[in-house]
């Protein structure tokens, strides 16, 4: 067996280490696997990646959505998006934001947006984002 001087372990180390970061960094950047209840439209899932969303009881127990989305593209991108409500037995709510919401993100940029049930008896949704223009 080969005993190496400690000089060559380390640059061995900083082969190893910086193949892996180049590695990392060349990847294609993908939607990490998602709740099914959020739908990302064909439209624009090459351009947008949704990196967070976050689910707690807000104020009063209404269900607050935290999403956080990021644009992958070198141009500003418009998109849109809207909540479904459901209550345990399937029942649909309506809300402010179960019409469209438009929001554009700037040139890699990343962006939030949180969003409230209207009723605290909701304990389900499903989030639609669409490219929006």
């Amino acid at each position: 067996m080969k005993t190496f001087t400690r000089k060559e372990f380390i640059r061995g180390l900083l082969v190893v280490g910086t193949a892996g970061t180049l590695a990392g960094c060349l990847s294609p950047l993908q939607n990490p696997p998602l709740d099914p209840r959020i739908i990302v439209a064909d439209n624009i899932k090459g351009q947008l990646v949704v990196n967070d969303v976050r689910v707690a009881p807000g104020l009063s127990d209404h269900l607050t959505i935290q999403a956080t989305v990021q644009n992958v593209t070198r141009s500003v991108l418009p998109f849109k998006y809207r909540v479904i409500w459901v209550d345990d037995d399937g029942i649909q709510f309506d809300s402010l934001v179960s019409s469209w919401q438009f929001a554009s993100i700037m040139p890699q940029g990343i962006t939030s947006f949180k969003v409230t049930s209207p009723r605290a008896d909701v304990r389900n949704f499903r989030l639609y984002i669409e490219w929006g223009k």
